[in-house]
């Protein structure tokens, strides 16, 4: 990787957090309770072995080791690429920015990235391309009985996965709105379970969560936390999380780009059974009959995948604009800059749109 791209990547996490007054500087979360081990360390960017380029079968896919039912299409996905003839290798970073190098470097092909990471390298040089949008917004800030108003946020510990993440920009663009001035102990901690389990614990204050693992966890536990911020409803249109993949990719083996896009695409609309949708969650995430059940309808009702793929000029533009008034990106930069729409529109005029 370019060394000043590095650095400039590195160097986006500050800017992010210093998005909203001057949150108090992160203390550890090693007290919290840790999550599962994971197959994949997140030290370190793995060696190129053989990516996907001039028309190879194997390609490289981010694949999270602690998915929730927002990842079920991309786990179809890899699935159908397999039965396509792919050599699909999964990796697991934990961190946007060693994803972003390692799509950069070759050594990861697709993965889903934020949109302030995204973006923001390809604004320092990187050769990045968005291919098609994630779920709609889920995340949603959880905050316990002691926090019933933006201004209760003073001096609470907030966990965020990243200081380089979307929810983290929302967070701050929320308080900016609501409460300005107002600044936190800013804890970073990856895992969702974790972070909930900081919450109930009373360690944490508030902190993010995706919407479906919320309402499982209040199904089954009950805790005495509540939704103090949707962003969905607080931001309309925005997307936190796009896949991108090396503009290269695109050039040298647009079949594979385009393969991946379709299997993403039909696995989406097949998830639209709830019937069948109930089956997938209890195949990948291995909930019971009955979680699934639930966990399935909660996602049909918020209509949580876009049949169409999500990426628009429009969509891109939204998410230019908004990081770029939040002063994580400087303005200048175009749609197509940043994304590359011709394999998802290639896609549609194939399986048509819904």
């Amino acid at each position: 990787m370019n060394p000043t791209l590095k650095l400039c990547l590195l160097a986006l996490g500050i800017l992010l957090s210093a998005c909203s007054g001057t949150p108090t500087p992160a203390p550890t979360a090693a007290a919290l309770p840790t999550a599962a081990p994971t197959a994949i360390p997140a030290t370190a960017v793995p060696a190129n072995t053989g990516t996907t380029v001039g028309g190879s079968k194997t390609l490289h896919l981010e694949i999270p080791v602690d998915a929730t039912i927002s990842d079920i299409p991309r786990l179809m996905a890899a699935d159908s690429l397999r039965t396509m003839g792919y050599d699909v290798q999964g990796i697991d970073l934990h961190d946007n920015t060693l994803s972003a190098q390692a799509i950069e470097q070759g050594s990861l092909d697709i993965a889903l990235i934020s949109n302030p990471i995204a973006l923001g390298a390809v604004q320092h040089g990187a050769k990045l391309v968005s291919i098609v949008d994630d779920s709609s917004e889920q995340r949603v800030f959880v905050v316990t009985s002691k926090v019933n108003s933006c201004a209760d946020l003073a001096g609470k510990r907030l966990a965020v996965p990243s200081t380089t993440s979307t929810q983290m920009v929302m967070l701050n663009r929320y308080i900016d709105k609501e409460c300005p001035g107002t600044t936190y102990t800013q804890v970073a901690m990856p895992n969702v379970q974790v972070r909930l389990q900081g919450l109930m614990a009373g360690q944490l204050d508030g902190g993010t969560a995706d919407l479906p693992t919320f309402q499982q966890l209040q199904r089954a536990q009950h805790p005495d936390l509540h939704i103090l911020v949707n962003f969905a409803q607080e931001f309309p249109g925005l997307r936190g999380s796009v896949y991108i993949t090396r503009r290269e990719l695109v050039a040298k083996n647009p079949q594979a780009v385009k393969d991946f896009v379709r299997t993403l695409l039909l696995a989406r609309r097949q998830l639209q059974d709830p019937n069948f949708l109930q089956q997938q969650v209890v195949k990948y995430l291995k909930m019971s009959d009955a979680d699934a059940k639930q966990a399935a309808a909660d996602a049909i009702q918020e209509k949580i995948w876009d049949l169409n793929g999500g990426l628009t000029n429009e969509s891109v533009q939204a998410n230019l604009d908004f990081l770029t008034q939040a002063n994580v990106l400087k303005p200048g930069l175009q749609v197509s800059d940043v994304a590359d729409l011709t394999p998802l529109m290639q896609v549609l005029d194939e399986i048509g749109r819904k």
